[in-house]
């Protein structure tokens, strides 16, 4: 079992990179091809996953947060690595995290990966996500307006987490959206 790899992007394919160890190549799927370019250097935490016929496919992610959620995405029934790669392409850890944690199964199953799959995972998760140490639930109304204002979720997830602990909805939402504004003029 792989821990992390850290090499060189050699190759890029439609929803994998190649990264280069010592002239040993490494296929790794990765939540966005895109965000790497060939001849740099990367590290990404693993997750291998082994099918019943020995086949070995390894997952990268640039974070920790995203590994544990993509583990935690494989404990409901239904959802294989494929399709918890897909939710985690498509929606930032912060959010769904959010709304597992409130029970919102409605705007979960409105999430692009999710495929009417929202109930399951808040029953199999809800009361599993105790290593994410934020907690969200504060500002769960401001991420469904960020939401209904066409912001995506990476951008909401990055906002809400700078946020401090004790601002009304109304502020929270200011700030987030100066905080959106700001990283879209960098």
């Amino acid at each position: 079992m792989y821990s992390y790899i850290e090499g060189i992007v050699t190759n890029k394919f439609l929803s994998s990179i190649c990264i280069t160890i010592n002239g040993l190549g490494y296929e790794v799927f990765v939540l966005d091809v895109d965000k790497y370019k060939l001849n740099d250097t990367c590290k990404l935490f693993l997750y291998d996953y082994i099918k019943e016929n020995v086949e070995i496919i390894i997952f990268g992610f640039q974070d920790f947060e995203q590994l544990t959620m993509f583990k935690k995405l494989l404990l409901v029934n239904g959802i294989g690595p494929k399709s918890a790669l897909s939710i985690l392409k498509h929606n930032n850890v912060n959010v769904l995290v959010s709304l597992i944690k409130e029970g919102d199964a409605t705007t979960l199953n409105n999430l692009k990966g999710i495929q009417n799959r929202g109930q399951s995972i808040i029953l199999e998760l809800k009361n599993k996500l105790k290593e994410f140490d934020f907690d969200l639930l504060r500002y769960v109304n401001v991420i469904r307006i960020l939401k209904n204002l066409g912001y995506n979720d990476e951008e909401i997830g990055k906002a809400i987490a700078f946020l401090p602990d004790n601002l009304t909805d109304g502020e929270a939402l200011k700030q987030s959206l100066r905080l959106i504004t700001n990283e879209r003029n960098k």
